[in-house]
């Protein structure tokens, strides 16, 4: 693997020449093959919809590697997308602004504007045939492949919305239905953060319509990650970076896991368990899968992921010192993590669980003040109840016996207290 750069978010026009790191999902080979498929079948024109954070942006980073790759080698890399074969690909980008996407691809492919200053759709259309056309006479022993992606469409919306959006909204219709048209290789590939329905609420009954017409243009792909995904992301990573694990190491992750499942605090299929386990080291399962759920909770999923991964602070992955006592990055690791890059936000209204922290902080300042670092486990156990409800007691046997902490019989009932805190607030 080459040595590729973290960036925190992807911008698809700046980094298009650039080396980044990405470890394409089985949800995200799901969505290009989706794509792959449908073009095949003649539906060219396609929306995805996804969450903030959930890597929609990288998605489409590494879609374009794929579609300039040269060698088998290469296509592998990522995705494998044959659309067409033998294809000479060009691939033009555009990030989402408020601001009119008439006026905008009149920009990009030098459309003629009329004495009104209003740039006329149907020339937008007949330049990008000849951007289209363009690339066959260039590449005369190839077919041409034209894609059109737009990140970030929503903005784009939000701006037809609030002006002319019957005249905004029929060029997106007409842009769909000129790339759905088989004559041509043309893809057009959008993305959004909300179902595109939500942006037509302000709308009147006949925008509304008008809405549906181009809504029913596009193929709508929902991308997702679920937690299993995500581990599977934080696998990769960590697996790259700590090469082969000494049987000592497969013998404490080993222990660690039967605890982890003994707790019923997992819900990972068992059979994949073990391999997981092996991949996410320095973690744990039960850290790896609490942080996952917190940071599609407080975070932007897969965007926050890779902050973690690559953070330098003190509670970060690379800076927490292992030792017999300590022997993973645990919960209780996953919760400084959280308290020191999330405090605002965490100690703010806006946060949904803010009641249940502040309960949780009130709680710890006592413990702590009793028991020093023995009650570190009480965080972890903490943060595992405020992000996945139930199963408490089972999780905080496996905590002690994952971390090796001595507990009393005092702490016990502190500990427990810290985890019912979401529902005593």
């Amino acid at each position: 693997m080459p040595a590729n750069t973290h960036t925190p978010s992807v911008n698809i026009i700046h980094d298009a020449n650039r080396e980044l790191v990405y470890y394409p999902t089985p949800n995200a080979v799901q969505v290009v093959n989706q794509i792959s498929n449908d073009f095949k079948t003649g539906r060219r024109a396609f929306n995805i919809v996804g969450a903030y954070g959930t890597g929609k942006s990288s998605l489409l980073w590494a879609m374009e590697q794929s579609f300039r790759a040269t060698t088998e080698k290469d296509r592998e890399r990522f995705f494998d997308i044959n659309l067409i074969p033998d294809a000479a690909v060009e691939v033009i980008n555009f990030i989402g602004e408020y601001a009119s996407i008439i006026d905008t691809f009149a920009d990009r492919f030098g459309a003629a504007v009329r004495a009104t200053d209003r740039a006329e759709p149907k020339q937008i259309l007949h330049e990008v045939f000849n951007r289209y056309h363009d690339i066959g006479k260039a590449n005369p022993s190839a077919q041409p492949l034209l894609v059109l992606v737009v990140d970030e469409f929503g903005k784009f919306l939000e701006y037809a919305v609030a002006h002319e959006p019957e005249r905004e909204f029929y060029f997106v219709q007409q842009l769909a239905e000129f790339v759905n048209n088989t004559d041509y290789n043309i893809c057009l590939i959008t993305t959004v953060h909300q179902n595109t329905d939500a942006y037509a609420s302000s709308l009147t009954d006949t925008q509304r319509k008008e809405w549906t017409k181009v809504k029913g243009r596009l193929r709508e792909i929902t991308f997702n990650e679920p937690v299993e995904q995500l581990l599977f992301l934080v696998g990769e990573h960590t697996s790259y970076r700590h090469g082969p694990l000494d049987a000592p190491t497969k013998a404490r992750i080993k222990a660690a896991l039967k605890l982890a499942q003994q707790s019923k605090a997992l819900t990972l299929e068992k059979s994949l368990a073990p391999d997981i386990a092996n991949r996410l080291f320095p973690l744990d399962l039960l850290s790896a899968a609490t942080l996952t759920v917190a940071l599609q909770r407080y975070g932007q999923n897969e965007r926050s992921l890779f902050s973690f991964l690559e953070s330098t602070d003190h509670t970060g992955l690379s800076r927490v010192r292992l030792s017999d006592t300590n022997p993973f990055y645990n919960v209780a690791n996953v919760f400084d993590y959280l308290t020191f890059n999330f405090y605002s936000y965490l100690n703010s209204k806006e946060n949904r669980d803010y009641a249940a922290w502040m309960g949780v902080r009130n709680t710890l300042e006592k413990v702590e003040g009793q028991f020093g670092e023995e009650a570190g486990a009480a965080s972890g156990c903490a943060l595992r109840e405020i992000s996945e409800n139930g199963g408490s007691a089972g999780f905080a046997d496996a905590l002690y016996g994952h971390t090796r902490q001595s507990v009393s019989g005092t702490l016990r009932p502190n500990v427990s207290r810290s985890c019912r805190c979401r529902t005593a607030h």
